[in-house]
């Protein structure tokens, strides 16, 4: 199993994991996959994708967004179920609440940011199977990558599977609203609780101390201010990939990804002198010690993914 960079090209083959509970009209499945593909190209989709190493099938993909305090304050203020469907509404009518890269980089670099989750796809799940827990265990560690780092204000997420929500409050989600009073128009009364929409919300004075989600919510400085081409080739391998396929998912050279680490590394050095200095490699071999020095760098990485997030000026 390999985690990627999603593609525009992954979001058509993405919707036959939707699942119907979301509501979704035939014209929203329709746009959904140039509405996502503006999005992912203007920077304001966080997505990433997992799949079988060996056949290449994807297993599943994470989409997320950040949404505006005016969205998030009235959904807060009256809950009304089918969220994702009155965003994807709202962008099909030219009314986006999800931040633009550069509104994002200056809300993170200041109050912080209004995170939503709003899909999590795999294929109807198969409990009998082992390669399940598998999926389910990355699915985890893909969450944090995607969203571990940021100034996170409040998190905001409406789920569909009551065993989802189940998991969701175990990781330290509140659930603010089951719709028990929404209006009769929407037609809950005559959905399964397995399949009605609920409505989790978190912020700093909900989540309890030790949380998963918690950890999220810890606000770090900047150190080293890698570019955004630069977090690019970090992230990228973040997610376990090597040059070519680094080089592929983001469609430069493998020149380019080579010279970004040089300068990513210089970076590093110039902030830290003695980051890489633990004397455990033989300085006789170039390439061994890139080596070294990345995995090295990821390792810190993996504990402070602020560095690998927009701040001001899209920084």
């Amino acid at each position: 199993m390999r985690f990627r960079m999603t593609q525009a090209a992954d979001f058509s083959n993405v919707l036959e994991m939707m699942p119907p509970s979301y509501r979704y009209s035939p014209e929203i499945l329709k746009n959904i996959p140039k509405l996502w593909t503006n999005l992912l190209r203007d920077g304001s989709l966080l997505t990433v994708v997992f799949e079988d190493t060996a056949s290449g099938e994807m297993l599943g993909m994470g989409v997320s967004a950040f949404l505006n305090d005016d969205f998030v304050d009235e959904q807060l203020a009256n809950p009304t179920p089918y969220v994702n469907k009155r965003i994807h509404e709202m962008l099909m009518a030219g009314n986006s609440p999800i931040l633009s890269a550069n509104e994002i980089g200056e809300a993170n670099g200041n109050s912080g940011v209004n995170l939503m989750p709003m899909h999590f796809f795999t294929p109807p799940p198969d409990f009998s199977n082992p390669e399940t827990l598998k999926v389910l265990a990355a699915a985890k560690d893909l969450f944090r990558i995607m969203h571990a780092g940021f100034n996170i204000k409040r998190i905001l997420y409406e789920v569909v599977d009551i065993n989802l929500m189940r998991a969701m409050q175990a990781a330290g989600l509140t659930l603010l609203s089951d719709y028990a009073d929404a209006d009769p128009g929407f037609g809950l009364e005559k959905v399964p609780e397995e399949i009605r929409p609920y409505l989790l919300y978190a912020s700093h004075e909900d989540l309890p101390m030790g949380s998963d989600i918690a950890l999220m919510f810890i606000k770090s400085p900047v150190h080293f201010h890698f570019t955004p081409a630069e977090q690019k080739i970090l992230l990228c391998a973040m997610l376990r990939e090597n040059d070519e396929e680094i080089a592929s998912d983001l469609h430069i050279a493998p020149d380019t990804v080579r010279k970004h680490w040089k300068s990513i590394f210089q970076r590093v050095q110039d902030s830290n002198p003695t980051f890489f200095e633990d004397g455990s490699e033989s300085k006789a071999n170039e390439g061994t010690r890139g080596r070294g020095k990345r995995r090295q760098l990821l390792r810190y990485l993996q504990l402070h993914m602020e560095e690998l997030r927009p701040h001001k000026n899209g920084r």
